[in-house]
């Protein structure tokens, strides 16, 4: 049964990452059909048939002990904080996304479309695996860690000039929803921004021959945004390792019995994840552009950000058991014994996680333009308790 118990430990340590406000933990273990057993060996009679349930159940019966030895382990781990690592990254992947930072001298508007991937990267850097993960967490490590994506938004920027000298106004936006769909996840999707961006030519951009300072900018804003991620992993059925033993059966003529037996977990697990953040960007942004196609463009800046992640996990995986009895007396038998199958229920949340609230920043754009038409990749570093980052590709025009 040490192999079956740490199967079982390892397929829900995941769970642990979570940091728990609120936990349930079930486990049933799978039982011998007696009904069905009486008819699956003829001639048994009722004393072998209560030797063949309790031999078989004194096998499986200490699987519901791990009900304690799990809230153990999670309560492990109630003070660590992932969901302030996915707000934040819902934060990078927000704040970056169809961004127009290193965009000067609009004479009009600037319409531009993008995409961007965030991550919150723990101090100890990204584990290789799950196991690595928990191992990471059991010695203390940071579990700030994260990944959001904005999948597609719109943003638009005017040149309000009128309203004061080297002043851009816009808004970005979307609403998007996704499912992507690959051997080993589900992954279903949706997210919103809604925000104001502004900036500001503090001073003005300097043409020298083939190369063109842009001079520095300023940019802020106030945008909203919120993301829901519903996680499917498609995980293999584990072998929960092997028993064995032997059960009375002389009631019946059928002398000792050895009883054999496998078990397998065919795990079920759904991980939902809700994340709203309120975002004040400040920056300050300058740049190269050589021969009115390549420019570069670099700063430095923070992330004001308030909002909340609640993180929720059901694990409704099945114990499915085949045990079997063989003897030699009074002539060689072999029968399989019916079992209902048990199964762990696991249900764990975390509720209004915020993001770390003020996060300094390092920004990098690399762009090119062919007349009106303009492609950024645009990356930022964020330094916190421990590092994230963004990285996306814009698409826009200037007219």
């Amino acid at each position: 049964m040490r192999t079956q118990k740490q199967t079982l430990l390892a397929i829900l340590l995941i769970t642990a990452t979570f940091s728990i406000t609120a936990l349930d933990v079930s486990i049933t273990p799978p039982q011998v059909d007696t009904t069905a057993l009486s008819t699956t060996i003829p001639g048994i009679d009722s004393t072998s048939i209560a030797n063949i349930e309790t031999a078989t159940n004194n096998q499986l019966n200490n699987l519901g002990t791990f009900e304690s030895e799990l809230k153990t382990l999670f309560q492990a781990y109630e003070d660590k904080t992932i969901g302030t690592g996915f707000s934040n990254a819902g934060v990078f992947a927000t704040s970056g996304v169809t961004t127009q930072r290193a965009l000067t001298d609009i004479s009009f508007i600037a319409v531009s479309a993008g995409t961007m991937v965030g991550a919150q990267i723990p101090s100890s850097g990204f584990p290789t695996s799950a196991t690595d993960y928990i191992n990471k967490l059991s010695e203390g490590e940071s579990s700030l860690m994260g990944l959001a994506w904005q999948l597609a938004a719109l943003e638009a920027s005017l040149n309000s000039g009128f309203l004061l000298k080297g002043l851009t106004l816009g808004t970005k936006l979307t609403a998007m929803q996704a499912s992507i769909n690959t051997d080993s996840t589900d992954i279903k999707y949706s997210s919103w921004i809604a925000g104001a961006t502004a900036r500001y030519q503090l001073i003005p951009s300097l043409n020298l021959i083939a190369i063109k300072w842009t001079g520095i900018n300023l940019g802020s804003g106030l945008i909203f945004s919120g993301q829901t991620y519903n996680i499917k992993p498609k995980l293999d059925t584990i072998d929960g390792g092997t028993f064995s033993g032997t059960v009375d059966l002389s009631g019946s003529n059928m002398g000792i019995a050895n009883l054999s037996g496998t078990m397998s977990i065919n795990p079920d697990i759904t991980i939902n994840i809700d994340s709203f953040q309120t975002i004040i960007p400040l920056e300050v942004i300058t740049g190269i552009k050589l021969l009115g196609i390549v420019q570069l463009s670099g700063g430095a800046g923070a992330d004001i950000a308030i909002g909340k992640t609640d993180l929720s996990l059901k694990d409704n995986s099945t114990i499915t058991v085949s045990p079997s009895i063989a003897g030699t007396s009074p002539t060689p038998y072999s029968y399989n014994i019916p079992v209902t199958p048990g199964n762990i229920e696991v249900n764990s949340s975390t509720q209004n996680t915020a993001p770390t609230l003020f996060m300094p920043k390092m920004m990098l754009d690399l762009m090119l333009s062919i007349g009106p038409i303009y492609m950024d990749i645009p990356a930022t570093l964020y330094f916190n308790q421990g590092m994230g980052g963004n990285l996306g590709i814009t698409i826009g025009i200037l007219l």
